[in-house]
């Protein structure tokens, strides 16, 4: 053990990070042409109302909760925009972006032993904000869609398991579950009561069909919380605010360690998502879904045209491709992608275990069209690696 780390946790010591994502993360130490930030910017009258809130000194410490009409405010938008109509202003806890939000779960939430299903694949944050908790992940595979359906959930399901994270539209695949998916895990979830996280972080980005949220399923209604937030639907990631949908008794179990660890989010941020969600923002995530909808068709398009073959994705922005074809795996892939042409794809073995023959390529910016011109480049050479074996 090195001398400093003698003052490290025994938590931390046991906790231990993907090792492809540590190296990958080695390699990106360098500027290279990454994609994965929305390219939109925040809404000028939410950006405005900010500012607004910072010149007229409403710098103060909010509610831990979150400001009463940016609750209301959340949960009219639920309504509006996805019809779930359970949730009132004492349903809604506003965190500093969805990662506090699972943060807070997990450690209200569960214990050491306790056992959390997660979607093969799925965000990187999830894992480690679980084993930090003290519990233990187990990794529900999903089918040829990346969807789980009821018989993998239930041949996942032990004694041990507790809390089931779901996330749709999926990072990293731009899976979505619909309504009659989801209707098929709920009688599972209710048999074993099973506690629910459900990500939709990315649900307002949803191609080719209705948005549906879990919190649509008020048998849930003691058992479920609904996390999204301001970053992705409003482009307001560096604003921090998310928020918890749930049973008032999770979120006062998650206030009681939100108020010694943040205190409450930034309260001008608060005031510029309050502006973001009313009804006036609408339009513009309407505008962002349609040109993400174009630049999704664009990628595809092109993938094909260089011989990749990719499922369409209907939600997210992002693509989940099978690069085995070309004889490597990933991180081989996306490493030599990097070193060879200064663009990134994120390797799939970061986001779960079966996903070693995958990488990540986001649409979320115009830029995608420089990766996409590094991976035609990059292709050339491989084909002639192969030509000369």
């Amino acid at each position: 053990m090195r001398n400093d780390e003698r003052f490290l946790s025994d938590r931390m010591r046991r906790f231990e990070e993907n090792e492809d994502w540590v190296l990958f993360k080695c390699l990106l130490a360098e500027e290279k042409t990454l994609v994965d930030e929305l390219e939109f910017k925040t809404p000028i009258h939410a950006a405005d109302e900010g500012i607004r809130a910072i010149r007229e000194g409403q710098t103060y410490y909010s509610p831990s909760f979150g400001l009463a009409k940016l609750r209301r405010e959340i949960a009219s938008y639920y309504k509006r925009r996805f019809g779930v109509t359970q949730y009132k202003e004492e349903n809604v806890m506003v965190t500093v972006g969805v990662s506090e939000g699972i943060d807070l779960l997990c450690r209200s939430l569960l214990n050491p032993g306790d056992e959390v299903l997660v979607v093969d694949p799925c965000s990187v944050s999830y894992v480690p904000l679980i084993e930090l908790s003290g519990a233990s992940v187990k990794y529900v595979a999903s089918n040829e869609d990346f969807v789980i359906d009821e018989i993998a959930l239930e041949q996942a399901i032990s004694e041990k398991t507790k809390m089931l994270i779901l996330n749709y539209p999926n990072n990293p695949t731009g899976a979505i579950m619909g309504y009659e998916a989801y209707e098929k895990l709920v009688p599972l979830i209710l048999k074993h009561h099973l506690l629910v996280v459900s990500d939709e972080s990315y649900l307002e980005f949803t191609y080719g069909s209705k948005p549906v949220s879990l919190g649509l399923f008020e048998s849930l209604k003691e058992q479920l919380v609904v996390l999204n937030g301001f970053s992705k639907a409003y482009a307001m990631s560096g604003w921090r605010i998310g928020y918890a949908l749930g049973p008032s008794w999770i979120l006062e179990g998650m206030k009681r360690i939100h108020q010694y660890g943040t205190m409450c989010p930034t309260t001008p941020s608060q005031f510029a998502a309050i502006e973001a969600c009313s009804v006036y923002g609408d339009r513009e995530i309407e505008e962002k879904r349609s040109k993400l909808l174009i630049r999704r068709n664009h990628v595809r398009k092109r993938l094909n045209k260089m011989g990749i073959s990719v499922p369409v994705a209907s939600g997210a922005y992002y693509m989940f491709i099978n690069v085995s074809p070309f004889g490597m795996d990933g991180f081989m892939f996306a490493k030599r992608l990097l070193e060879e042409q200064g663009v990134v794809v994120i390797p799939g073995s970061v986001f779960g275990k079966s996903c070693k023959d995958y990488v990540r390529l986001s649409y979320a910016s115009k830029q995608v069209d420089v990766v996409l011109d590094g991976i035609e480049e990059f292709l050339k050479t491989v084909d002639k690696a192969s030509d000369n074996c």
